[in-house]
């Protein structure tokens, strides 16, 4: 459930700009424009996912995390007033009709464009589903732009169930304070107002209806909410849509992590292929291709997938566990423990990092006992973890995680359920 869960709420958070744009056609500071390459970007942002943190800010790291306190407050409280203080959907506006995004219905009045956006976007920002709404967050790098009163900001957000997102905003000092105008979502490599741009040309075009890219968001909400079958059927039914490259690739990206979680893995593989070929500069692509190979015992490729991603966005949790399922398949014990120790570091909720750490022998493993007790509601997907110990076929590693959780929570029921799957396999 994690792979496509993950993938899921980016894509819900990347698609309402979208939806919003084919909906419309049926401050006083301007923001500044950079021009930086996709060698650039990408520098940027693996260096800020690798080793301590690099910028914080300085003098003004206080003013810029409160920011991001009080936005994810405002998202996971359904505070539309609040996100309105916080994001500045009029100073996204604005950008766009300096880059000429704007399409021609709104150039002649880009504060109606702003006044709309502002009134609907919060709504939908704030939806406990289609939302990006986030209870922790972290500043990884904090980049001026004009004179320390406008930055690009790099960080991690992780909500309410655990799953992680990295982003890229762009902010602006008003006053005192600090407000956000533009963010993208890393793993996909999507900027909201390009979303948005696109959203206008396909309207303008009228190649693409509000209906069916909102049959398209449907599956995937779908998928977030564990429909995996019907959200599967749909995702293929919408290939028959003309798609602008971008949705494609991310309806393909939808699709392999469907057939990953189903371990249909070759199938995993080619969706992720045309994902590629669709739309290039999408990092999630080589994630899942980690997954798959690791699936099917090609950890030598696995390897290749993870190190890629590791170039593009830099150190977490979901990659570093792959990484140490790579070196466990090809015998390198050592490096598996210190990848799935570098998991639990980075994340001390990396759950699959300590089912990575019961599938070694635990003189090398070392103690997983209070890396176990420290996950959040554990015993609620216990059952998930013996099942995928199950499909491993790794009766050693089940007996290990049975006999952690009886040390954890000696009472839960599901123990002897989880006995019953170890069976299956002596």
């Amino acid at each position: 459930m994690h792979t496509f869960a993950t993938v899921s709420r980016r894509f819900i958070a990347l698609s309402l700009g979208v939806i919003f744009a084919l909906t419309l056609v049926a401050c006083d500071k301007e923001p500044t424009v950079e021009n930086r390459s996709l060698e650039e970007r990408r520098r940027e942002v693996a260096t800020a996912f690798s080793g301590p943190v690099s910028d914080d800010g300085g003098k003004h790291a206080a003013g810029i995390n409160a920011l991001f306190t009080s936005l994810g407050k405002a998202l996971s409280d359904g505070d539309h007033d609040g996100v309105r203080r916080h994001l500045d959907l009029g100073m996204m506006v604005q950008l766009m009709d300096k880059q000429g995004m704007l399409p021609k219905i709104m150039q002649k009045d880009p504060k109606r464009l702003a006044a709309l956006l502002s009134q609907t976007m919060p709504v939908q920002l704030c939806d406990p589903i289609t939302g990006i709404a986030y209870v922790r967050h972290e500043v990884r790098k904090v980049r001026f732009v004009a004179k320390e009163d406008e930055a690009v900001v790099i960080t991690r957000h992780w909500d309410a169930d655990g799953i992680g997102s990295k982003f890229r905003w762009w902010i602006y000092k008003d006053g005192d304070t600090w407000r956000a105008y533009d963010m993208e979502v890393l793993e996909m490599s999507m900027r909201f107002s390009t979303m948005l741009a696109i959203g206008f040309s396909e309207a303008e075009k009228g190649s693409l209806s509000k209906a069916d890219l909102a049959k398209l968001l449907q599956a995937v909400q779908m998928v977030a909410i564990g429909e995996v079958a019907e959200a599967e059927e749909t995702l293929v039914e919408s290939g028959r849509l003309a798609l602008p490259p971008v949705l494609e690739g991310l309806r393909l990206v939808m699709l392999a992590a469907v057939y990953v979680d189903s371990h249909r893995y070759d199938t995993a593989l080619d969706a992720a292929d045309k994902a590629e070929a669709a739309s290039k500069d999408m990092p999630m692509v080589h994630y899942l291709r980690a997954v798959a190979f690791n699936g099917q015992k090609k950890h030598d490729q696995a390897m290749a997938s993870a190190n890629l991603y590791l170039e593009q966005l830099g150190e977490d949790a979901d990659i570093l566990v792959e990484v140490g399922d790579a070196h466990l398949g090809m015998g390198e014990t050592d490096k598996a423990v210190a990848a799935y120790r570098g998991a639990l570091k980075d994340d001390p909720q990396a759950v699959f990092a300590v089912l990575g750490l019961l599938r070694v022998d635990p003189a090398q493993s070392g103690s997983v006992v209070e890396d176990y007790r420290k996950i959040a509601d554990v015993e609620l997907f216990f059952l998930d973890l013996a099942d995928n110990l199950v499909h491993r076929k790794d009766a050693a590693a089940l007996r290990r995680l049975i006999d952690l959780h009886k040390q954890v929570y000696p009472n839960d029921q599901a123990i002897e359920q989880a006995e019953d799957k170890l069976k299956t396999l002596q």
